[in-house]
């Protein structure tokens, strides 16, 4: 279980029905929209978004690229411009050897 805390640094709202939405890498077996607001989210607030993901039965490095999505369907994201991804890397071993990728 991955959880990011967002904070909205904006000027407007995140409207309710705001999802998470995959954006590349490797989904890692998520849902690639997952609704995380069942209210608006005000400037200066936070929230926590929560993913469970599963690795990988290979050996690697995996990472799994994310934003948000209104549900009308304005994309956004991380940073001064809202374009950047929030994501998470999972490192899998391979349980014979225990060797890293």
């Amino acid at each position: 279980t991955k959880i990011w805390r967002l904070k909205n640094v904006g000027t407007c709202e995140w409207p309710a029905g705001t999802e998470l939405m995959f954006i590349s890498g490797n989904i890692m077996n998520a849902s690639s929209r997952i609704v995380f607001l069942t209210k608006a989210l005000y400037p200066n607030e936070y929230i926590e978004a929560k993913i469970d993901f599963r690795a990988p039965k290979k050996a690697g490095t995996f990472q799994s690229n994310w934003m948000l999505v209104t549900p009308e369907g304005r994309v956004f994201g991380t940073g001064e411009n809202g374009k950047g991804t929030f994501w998470v890397r999972i490192i899998a071993y391979d349980k014979a050897t225990q060797k890293k990728p």
